[in-house]
């Protein structure tokens, strides 16, 4: 007999390494975890972007206390580059100033905006824009999961026999996610609401994910109440490299230790079901001669794989594809070692690397997508290039003896998009679109 569900998903149909390409996944399965659900109140959109980086809320504290130009700004907060033909450039508050402008915090002459100001000003926003969201409590320990769902996100499915099945997408493009729906005993006496401190705590941990913080004033009270039970869609991956840890995400960050606990509490058997599913893949990849793995440099892979003459036995074909591995590597570290050389001798601006080492990932990647939408790269295809440029990398891209093409690549999107080369002869100048995209597309799959 089935039973009408409630689901949460941020994954959709999608996979797990589509979404997270940095990690090497054999295997996925797909898991609908029971959570006790709570509706909260809170002020505004959480997710917004009105949240700013340091540099940005600088400049948006020097402009509520008087219009200073771009060039005074970038005295002020020593974000100037100095050019070799003498004088600075001002790229990185340009930049920031135009982020400023879309947030609607300064106008078209960067003038502080009535909402730049209402943003010092930590305003809380009224009782009449308060939005509902579903924050999820596990059903065995009562603890809070430190993630929020919009309340329009919830979604019905149809549980039978343990297996959820929900059609995604619209009329013509509908397609069915299957799963397997994890029923979780209820252990303890159930809350009527979650107490304020709680809700508290977990924002905090959330907070130090998100590139956005939520703001919650100190005096704001915030209301919540018992929902009903809610499914949460979750992957569980089996990593090469790794096959002996479980990876669980719900597709917020590539791995969660507080649901891979929640999940082995219930089922200590997935990990060993996801190595036979991986076997069996790797079974079927074996018997395919048209299956390129998709590791670094995909395309070079497949265009030596149709090249490939086939050996007579076995070990003429390992000695083959070892050769091959080893080739393809050697190209990598090949145009990785250019890339460092070439911006060993044109280095990014300072205040880039600056700004690139003390903001998060997360603020990294929406400056760099900003730069590589300018110079006409598909960011929607080849977004996930641009995620995880961290501080330590960027720091010791230019003198470690080990060069990786993430984060050398994006520095030099970077400054061929911020358009501090000035001469159309420049070397950066010349370098196509089509380029840029090669090496990204190449390289938006880790080694397998």
């Amino acid at each position: 007999m089935s039973r009408n569900v409630q689901l949460l998903s941020l994954f959709r149909n999608d996979l797990y390494r589509n979404c997270f390409p940095e990690i090497p996944a054999l295997a996925e399965s797909n898991y609908f975890l029971q959570f006790n659900g709570y509706e909260i109140f809170l002020p505004g959109e959480p997710d917004s972007a009105n949240v700013l980086n340091i540099f940005e809320l600088s400049v948006l504290r020097l402009q509520s206390i008087g219009n200073f130009t771009v060039e005074e700004l970038g005295e002020k907060l020593c974000l100037r580059a100095e050019k070799s033909s003498g004088g600075y450039d001002y790229d990185l508050v340009k930049f920031i100033c135009r982020r400023l402008n879309e947030l609607g915090f300064l106008d078209d002459a960067n003038h502080i905006t009535e909402s730049g100001r209402a943003f010092l000003g930590d305003s809380v926003s009224s009782a009449s824009s308060l939005k509902l969201y579903i924050l999820l409590v596990t059903r065995d320990s009562q603890e809070i999961f430190p993630v929020i769902f919009k309340a329009e996100e919830l979604i019905k499915g149809e549980c039978e026999k343990s297996e959820v099945s929900i059609t995604l997408g619209s009329t013509g493009r509908a397609r069915e996610l299957k799963g397997h729906c994890i029923f979780v005993k209820e252990k303890g006496r159930r809350d009527a609401f979650i107490a304020q401190n709680k809700i508290l705590s977990a924002l905090k941990k959330l907070n130090r994910r998100l590139p956005r913080k939520i703001r919650i004033a100190e005096n704001f009270h915030i209301e919540s109440t018992y929902h009903g039970e809610v499914f949460l869609h979750v992957k569980a991956v089996l990593q090469n490299g790794n096959v002996d840890y479980l990876v669980v995400s719900e597709g917020l960050s590539s791995h969660s230790d507080f649901l891979s606990k929640y999940l082995a509490r219930q089922d200590s058997t997935i990990l060993s079901r996801l190595k036979e599913n991986a076997q069996q893949i790797q079974s079927r990849r074996a018997g395919d001669e048209n299956y390129v793995d998709r590791g670094k440099y995909p395309e070079i892979r497949a265009a030596m794989k149709k090249q490939e003459i086939s050996a007579e036995d076995v070990d003429s074909r390992e000695n083959a594809e070892a050769a091959q591995k080893k080739l393809v590597e050697n190209l990598l570290k090949a145009v990785e070692w250019a890339l460092q050389y070439h911006l060993k001798k044109i280095p990014p601006p300072e205040n880039l690397t600056a700004s690139l080492a003390i903001q998060s990932p997360e603020e990294n990647e929406l400056m760099l997508l900003e730069f590589a939408k300018r110079l006409g790269i598909d960011t929607a295809r080849h977004g996930n290039f641009f995620k995880n440029v961290a501080s330590a990398p960027v720091k010791n891209a230019l003198t470690t003896e080990n060069p990786a093409l993430n984060p050398l690549l994006p520095s030099d999107i970077r400054i061929v998009g911020g358009e501090r080369v000035d001469d159309d002869f420049h070397p950066q100048k010349r370098v196509e679109k089509k380029t840029y995209e090669y090496l990204i597309n190449n390289n938006d799959f880790p080694d397998p």
